[in-house]
């Protein structure tokens, strides 16, 4: 059984590289064939990807797309957390 660390501290969990763009998939998550996640992308937990869907992104960023009738792309940034002095 393949397993890979998603670095989340739950340490190495069973997964596998997807066909299209070689981006890491926990076993649990369900991705479609037709779905892209490129190399440096990871995919956990319960995530569901369908359709044509492009996952890109490292631990700073993430690319979701395309959406909706226009096709566009949703990125999400990672934010540090802010404390008060």
């Amino acid at each position: 059984m393949i397993k890979h660390d998603f670095g989340d501290d739950r340490g190495a969990v069973p997964a596998h590289q997807h066909k299209n763009g070689g981006g890491w998939v926990e076993n649990t998550a369900e991705v479609s064939d037709s779905a892209w996640v490129s190399g440096n992308a990871l995919v956990s937990g319960n995530a569901l990807v369908s359709g044509n869907a492009l996952v890109s992104g490292n631990a700073d960023y993430i690319t979701i797309g395309p959406l909706g009738s226009r096709g566009g792309f949703i990125t999400f940034t990672k934010t540090p957390y802010l404390q008060a002095a």
